[in-house]
């Protein structure tokens, strides 16, 4: 799996964990990285850890620049919810990063072929948003499970504060407290969710057998309101990893007026998200090398890629 890497101006000082239940051996797991000495922090686990530290007991932590400290569930115990929360001696002027995932994960659990690592660094509580679009996979169906008519995937939705309420498709889906989370799996078409206080949506690659193509990967999504309008994209030459897409999310100010590479985007590629019309989605597919996108609207995006 890959992860984007945030610059220091962009980390903070409160988070919530986004990972998925690992294997016995290859468990759920997280990683605090300090960049300031002094750096306390009380930690929340949302399951039992393997150094014995109880689901629902807070305990607190001091770090000094570059200092890491690894966090992985007991068994096959899941960290997602997990919080990791600067005190207040060490105060906003402390941040620090946290990245999580696991050694190997089944996505979903059921699905044992074939289990894979998970890796994805996480966005601190004061980015997270209340609205977003998730979008199918675009790569094709291996032909050795051809009885799986079209790419699925996993999402899962995880609240930030207590009584929230998230809407999916434009119908009252679920409530949610502070650090739980809700996942469906083996979906097909687009959606997109919102909810009346801040959430993160993370969506999950399937293991091939129940996604038709791909290992388990994970990717947390932007919030529609942190769109760019214009990105560098670099696709790294290859002879293992041969195929290569971006999901778009934009508005339909962008028909006609999106770019890549200096090219207009066909109007025709893109569709409704979901039942939400406000919102329009593409899948392209990317050759080896540089490429630029650009639309005046802003858009979002994910960028993945498959192989043997």
């Amino acid at each position: 799996d890959a992860t984007r890497i945030l610059p220091e101006p962009l980390l903070g000082t409160k988070y919530i964990a986004a990972s998925y239940r690992g294997l016995a051996d290859n468990g759920s797991e997280l990683l605090i990285v300090a960049t300031q000495n002094g750096t306390e922090m009380q930690i929340v686990p949302s399951t039992t850890t393997s150094a014995g530290n109880s689901a629902g007991v807070p305990f607190t932590l001091q770090l000094d620049r570059g200092e890491c400290y690894r966090i992985e569930a007991s068994g096959t115990n899941d960290l997602t919810g997990t919080q990791i929360t600067a005190t207040a001696a060490s105060g906003k002027c402390r941040p620090f990063a946290v990245f999580a995932g696991a050694g190997c994960a089944n996505i979903p659990v059921n699905c044992f072929q074939a289990c894979d690592h998970l890796y994805e660094q996480m966005v601190d509580l004061e980015k997270w948003g209340t609205n977003y679009v998730v979008t199918p996979f675009g790569f094709a169906i291996s032909p050795d499970y051809s009885s799986i008519p079209e790419p699925r995937y996993t999402y899962r939705i995880i609240a930030a504060l207590d009584g929230t309420s998230i809407t999916i498709d434009n119908v009252n889906a679920v409530a949610l407290q502070a650090g739980e989370f809700i996942e469906y799996a083996g979906e097909t078409v687009a959606h997109c969710i919102f909810a009346n206080q801040p959430i993160a949506v993370v969506q999950y690659m399937q293991g091939i057998s129940c996604g038709g193509n791909g290992d388990p990967a994970m990717a947390v999504l932007n919030p529609l309101n942190h769109e760019v309008d214009f990105a560098v994209i670099h696709v790294d030459e290859s002879t293992v990893l041969n195929a290569h897409f971006v999901n778009l999310v934009v508005t339909p100010e962008a028909l006609g007026a999106c770019w890549l590479d200096g090219s207009i985007v066909p109007a025709g590629l893109f569709s409704v998200a979901g039942t939400c019309s406000d919102y329009l989605t593409c899948t392209i597919e990317l050759t080896p090398g540089d490429h630029t996108l650009e639309c005046p609207s802003g858009f979002s995006g994910i960028l993945y890629g498959i192989a043997d």
